[in-house]
C-alpha cells in the first residue's frame, strides 16, 4: 500500500531534481501546500456514525496523522489535528504519533504534539514509551524535551527495561548523563534481574561503568 507521501505529491514536484538547500525547503514547502490541499478535498462530510463505531472520515484524519507524524510533515500534522484527528490515537502496534515523531527523530514534530496534548508516556504495545525510544535512539534534544514536559525517566518497558538501561546497552553516555540528572534509577533492574551497571560491564562500556559507580550503582553486583 502507498504510504500518503506516495498518494498526495504531485508528479511535477515528485521528479525536482534537488541541487542545494534552498531547492530543498522550496520543495518541502511546495509538498506540504498540496498534502495540506488534498487532504482537504479527500475528507468527507460528517454524516453521523454509530455510538462507539468509527467514521470513515474519522479514520482517514488519524492514520493519515500517523504517517505525516512518520515523514516529520508539521503543517499537515496541524491541519489533520485542526481537523479533529485524535492526538493520542495508537496504531495497532500501540505507537501513538508522538511514539512515532521520536522514533524518527523530528524535534519539531515532538513538540508540536505536545503543544496539542499528547500524552507524554503512552506506551505501544511492548511496553516502550516515547522516552525509551528517544533513548534507544540516542534523540538526545527529543529526550531533553520529553523530560521537561514530565516523562517518567523510570518507565519500564515490558521486560523491565528503563530508558536508562537502552541507553548503558547501547553505550551513550551523553543519554545516561542526562538520565542520570534527572534522577533515573541507577539500580533498576529488568526482569531477570539485569540491571544498567550489568548492561554496561557486558558490553565494555568503561566510561559509563564509571558513571554509573559514581551515581551509586552497584548494589545487585
Amino acid at each position: 500500500m502507498q504510504n500518503i507521501n506516495e498518494r498526495l505529491i504531485s508528479p511535477e514536484t515528485e521528479n525536482e531534481s534537488i541541487t542545494d538547500n534552498q531547492q530543498v525547503e522550496h520543495m518541502d514547502e511546495r509538498v506540504q501546500q498540496t498534502n495540506n490541499i488534498q487532504i482537504r478535498n479527500l475528507i468527507p462530510v460528517e454524516n453521523g456514525p454509530e455510538i462507539g463505531q468509527e467514521s470513515d472520515n474519522e479514520f482517514f484524519r488519524n492514520s493519515t496523522l500517523h504517517e505525516a507524524c512518520y515523514s516529520g510533515h508539521d503543517r499537515t500534522v496541524q491541519f489533520l489535528l485542526n481537523q479533529g484527528a485524535e492526538v493520542n490515537r495508537c496504531e495497532k502496534d500501540g505507537e501513538s504519533p508522538l511514539y512515532i515523531s521520536c522514533d524518527n527523530g523530528h524535534i519539531s514534530t515532538v513538540k508540536l504534539l505536545l503543544e496539542n496534548n499528547a500524552d507524554v508516556d503512552l506506551c505501544d504495545h511492548t511496553g516502550k514509551s516515547p522516552l525509551y525510544i528517544s533513548c534507544n535512539k540516542k534523540h538526545k534534544c527529543i529526550v531533553y524535551i520529553l523530560l521537561s514536559k514530565g516523562a517518567d525517566v523510570n518507565f519500564c518497558d515490558n521486560r523491565g527495561r528503563s530508558p536508562l538501561y537502552t541507553a548503558c546497552d547501547n553505550g551513550y553516555e551523553d543519554i545516561v548523563q542526562i538520565l542520570l540528572t534527572n534522577y533515573a534509577n541507577v539500580n533498576l533492574c529488568d526482569e531477570i534481574g539485569s540491571s544498567p551497571l550489568h548492561a554496561a560491564c557486558c558490553k565494555g562500556y568503561g566510561s559509563i561503568v564509571q558513571i554509573l559507580l559514581r551515581s551509586g550503582a552497584g548494589e545487585f553486583m
